[in-house]
């Protein structure tokens, strides 16, 4: 990395890896002093740095480290996003270490590699070469303004990364080297996913073998991929589905609109008439999607909202529930606060871990007074994988600039959908609480579902005010994109799945954000009828514990890890976002998870033991004030 030799000098001011819990420690970002270049790392909180950040470890006695993050409103895009990154890579060093020892033992178990294949790369490698590519182009050299900021706000998620890379190598001990690669796919991790389905190593190795074959490897490799065979379809369904494809139904998350409005007619499954549709890689590349509500092709034309009565919510409240494999607990909280241009959301806190620049536990709470959750959706049907283009933004870089640049649901969704990627294809639900607090029938939350080749959005407020509830549990709800990735053929239903049938049960009944976390991590599989003593049909699923009442069930280390939930005052409060999370398998009404009973999973740097309750965290008020 070429700022690299800027930070080397300094590395003995990297955060102290002995402090002790609870314990904030500052660092800050500064220019130097005779080249006044970006940047070097310096103790403490510095007066006119271009970024400070305050870390807290607790991983062992809370289950979160806690992170926050400011940069300086004087920064450029590129400084502004490296210094972030630059002081996170070195705050985080070793437990961006030990993440990356769990990730290579999970997603590369069985081969010489820590790495994924040469195909996969190949891909990663073209699309970071665009990426720079294309964020680097002037202003002066942009169609308009709105596209002038979308790629800044490009740019200061490529100079995180290139950042937290750097900062990771200054404070690496001896012995604990990683590669950019290992680095970089800690972030790029939901996409990778994709990535590794897509370009399976069985068909990497014959992607080489072809003699005389012209073209990227990436490309070769997409040739070959195909769809899913009718007896691998009737595999998937029914108590016996693998391990594997139940690990792919990973999350449960949940609006609630407090009163209940009154019912209003709706469509069932499917996005309405109106909603916006992306097709091909190609159509996702244009700047004029995304420029606000008056381009996108939203509620104005939607049927029956036009006469929808809307009232005002007396409480909003948005909560999430994440789902994996347990070697993958080991969390941070994040606040990353980014004066860029553009922004309508200055503060973004959100739950991830350690290495990741976005929430790939799929929850975010934003000071334009956004939540953004989403949960995972399968390509069942990988003969789709052929519309992946390396041209594209991942969508850990897309989903950071639509937090920042959006104001409303709706332009969140079309910010979104700009340069899609169709890699960590997801259930998107984006909720506007000041049009929840007006009122307003129209854009209190839009959905997304994404897949290969096609991304699709739409208002959901009339069926939020209809039910007072939305909820989202790993299947597609509209009809093109059900039918696109092959859940048609699975025997999955959106409104029949048991959490589905849970939320509409339950979710009515929650009127606060106590009743919301109660909601969140509930489990009670040995007593709940729709459960029928399957402890991963909950909200907060429990694979790792025996079935009740001859259920078929073979337990895996794998559930819900953690539960995030935040209501109108907590979100909107003076200085950013206080989010209520516990990080930590439900324990509500089942057992204390223990990795004494799972030595053979993963558990880099983790406690064994996961007991831990639900954490208040808030911003430092005090941080940036220094900053400029």
């Amino acid at each position: 990395m070429q700022r690299l030799a800027a930070v080397l000098w300094c590395a003995t001011l990297a955060l102290a890896t002995g402090a002790a819990p609870g314990e904030v420690v500052w660092t800050s970002a500064v220019r130097d002093a005779r080249s006044g270049n970006c940047c070097t790392i310096a103790a403490g909180k510095v007066p006119g740095a271009v970024a400070v950040a305050g870390y807290t470890k607790g991983v062992e006695t809370t289950g979160w480290d806690v992170i926050q993050v400011e940069t300086a409103a004087s920064a450029s895009p590129a400084d502004a996003g490296y210094a972030a990154g630059l002081l996170e890579g070195s705050s985080t060093q070793a437990r961006i270490y030990a993440a990356s020892q769990n990730f290579a033992a999970t997603f590369f178990k069985g081969t010489n590699r820590s790495v994924a294949n040469d195909c996969v790369l190949s891909f990663v490698d073209a699309q970071w070469a665009w990426l720079q590519e294309q964020a680097r182009v002037p202003c002066s050299q942009r169609a308009n303004a709105t596209e002038c900021r979308y790629w800044d706000n490009v740019l200061a998620s490529v100079e995180q990364a290139r950042g937290v890379y750097d900062g990771y190598v200054a404070a690496a001990p001896a012995g604990q080297h990683l590669s950019w690669q290992e680095v970089y796919q800690l972030a790029n991790g939901g996409d990778l996913e994709d990535l590794l389905r897509a370009f399976p190593d069985s068909e990497c190795h014959q992607a080489r073998q072809l003699a005389g074959e012209r073209g990227p490897l990436w490309k070769r490799a997409l040739a070959l991929a195909r769809g899913a065979s009718p007896p691998e379809w009737r595999a998937l369904r029914g108590p016996d589905m693998p391990e594997s494809v139940r690990r792919g139904m990973s999350c449960s998350g949940f609006v609630r609109l407090v009163p209940e409005a009154p019912r209003a007619e709706r469509g069932l499954l499917g996005a309405p008439r109106g909603s916006a549709v992306h097709e091909g890689s190609a159509g996702f590349a244009g700047s004029a999607g995304f420029a606000g509500s008056a381009g996108f092709a939203g509620s104005a034309g939607f049927a029956g909202s036009a006469g929808f009565a809307g009232s005002a919510a007396a409480e909003v409240l948005t909560g999430h529930t994440t789902f994996n494999d347990y070697q993958f607990m080991l969390r941070v909280f994040k606040v990353y606060t980014m004066r860029l241009p553009g922004a309508r959301a200055e503060t973004t806190s959100f739950s991830a871990r350690p290495g990741d620049l976005h929430s790939k536990d799929d929850w975010y709470a934003l000071t334009s007074n956004l939540t953004v959750i989403e949960t995972s959706l399968t390509v069942f049907d990988r003969a789709i994988y052929k519309a992946l283009r390396p041209g594209t933004v991942p969508c850990w870089i897309r989903v950071s600039v639509a937090n920042r640049l959006a104001g409303t649901a709706e332009e969140w969704a079309g910010v979104f959908a700009a340069h899609a990627s169709g890699t960590h294809n997801n259930d998107w639900i984006a909720t506007d609480y000041n049009a929840a607090l007006r009122g307003d029938a129209a854009s209190v939350s839009w959905r997304v579902n994404e897949m290969p080749g096609l991304l699709v959005s739409w208002d959901a407020t009339p069926a939020l005010r209809a039910d007072g509830i939305l909820y989202s549990v790993n299947i597609p709800n509209d009809t093109r994109i059900f039918r696109l990735s092959g859940y048609n053929r699975t025997g999955f239903n959106f409104t029949e799945d048991p959490r589905a049938r849970i939320f509409r049960r339950d979710g009515p009944g929650v009127r606060s954000q106590w009743d919301l976390r109660q909601l969140m991590i509930s489990n009670n599989y040995k007593t709940d009828p729709i459960s029928a003593g399957h402890p991963c049909n909950a909200i907060s699923a429990r694979c790792d514990l025996p079935p009740s009442g001859g259920a078929k069930h073979s337990p895996y280390a794998f559930g819900g890890i953690d539960a995030k939930v935040i209501g109108v005052a907590n979100l909107t409060a003076p200085g950013g976002p206080v989010a209520t999370v516990q990080s930590s398998p439900t324990h509500e009404t089942q057992p204390v998870f223990d990795f004494a009973q799972w030595d053979n999973v993963p558990q880099a740097g983790m406690p064994q033991r996961w007991p831990f309750a639900f954490q208040v965290i808030s911003p430092d008020r005090e941080a940036g004030r220094l900053l400029d």
